[in-house]
């Protein structure tokens, strides 16, 4: 059995705050792939790569960094996730996108799409603002949203693919870095009946 998941992306930063807010886009998931193979349809190798996590965007308004694609040979490809994108401060409505779930190719027994990043949203005059958590994978988890109440950096994604939390900022404060997104992986189990 052979187990392909992508990397997840990195979520958005944010840049400084004065009357304003600021509310980054979540890193997407990694794209996951899984197939039973006989000895002769793999052949003599197969080369493997394994997906490097997305970095979270720098302190300011920077997009994260997408997922690194895992492959085993040419048979089977797990891309990573798309970035999410950095806030700039806004005094009005903030709405700054996610990054898409990392598709998938090959022939695969099971085939997940990555989750998206969700959008940083929010209304300054009303003060409801939400960052965008990052997108889920099969084998990881993205990090979480967070409101203005509790501001500060992205979260970080878990497991294997989790996409990067989105930043988030209140009035007048600091600018901030997008959470990272959790590395990709390939898994080989080998089994022989006799």
């Amino acid at each position: 059995i052979v187990q392909v998941q992508g990397g997840g992306a990195g979520g958005g930063g944010c840049a400084s705050t004065a009357s304003s807010n600021a509310a980054a886009g979540g890193g997407g998931g990694g794209g996951y792939i899984q197939k039973l193979y006989t000895a002769s349809e793999i052949g003599a190798s197969q080369t493997i790569t394994v997906g490097n996590a997305g970095a979270g965007g720098i302190a300011g308004a920077n997009n994260g960094s997408s997922g690194g694609t895992s492959n085993f040979g040419s048979l089977l490809t797990a891309n990573g996730g798309a970035s999410g994108i950095g806030s700039g401060a806004s005094g009005g409505i903030i709405r700054t996108l996610g990054g898409e779930g990392g598709t998938v190719s090959g022939t695969g027994d099971i085939s997940i799409k990555g989750g998206y990043g969700g959008s940083g949203e929010g209304v300054y005059n009303v003060t409801w603002v939400i960052s965008g958590g990052g997108g889920n994978s099969f084998l990881g988890t993205g990090g979480i949203y967070a409101f203005n109440s509790n501001p500060g950096a992205g979260k970080n994604g878990s497991g294997y693919g989790g996409g990067g939390g989105g930043a988030i900022l209140a009035s007048s404060s600091s600018a901030v870095a997008g959470g990272n997104g959790a590395p990709g992986l390939v898994v080989i189990t080998e089994y022989i009946f006799s």
